[in-house]
């Protein structure tokens, strides 16, 4: 995996149309374009999960890929979860939360 420079990057051609794509794969799928954390539709970034795949992501058409590490965070929510440790903490025990609620919900009903 080759070295990238995160700020150079985040403001390139290629991000700004990985970015586009990803857009169009949210419409084309039916799938709402909100902020994962606090659900506005308003000032939205597209944020990396992980920076593993940084430069590399792998947009599919059906949604596949990389997909799952990018998520839309609104700019506040964005902002917060890279400088606020306690918001991050919480976002992610909620996070954590809801996907237990999925699994027992699942295991409940066979």
């Amino acid at each position: 995996m080759k070295r990238i420079d995160y700020k150079k990057y985040i403001t390139s051609k290629e991000w700004l149309l990985k970015k586009h794509e990803l857009i169009s794969i949210y419409l084309k799928q039916g799938w709402d374009i909100s902020c994962t954390i606090c659900q506005s539709e308003q000032n939205l970034n597209v944020h990396h999960k992980s920076y593993s795949q940084l430069g590399e992501e792998n947009l599919k058409d059906d949604g596949s890929g990389d997909i799952n590490n990018l998520e839309f965070l609104c700019r506040e929510c964005h902002r917060k979860w890279h400088f606020d440790v306690e918001f991050r903490k919480k976002v992610e025990e909620e996070r954590k939360k809801s996907f237990l609620e999925i699994i027992e919900l699942i295991e409940k009903n066979g």
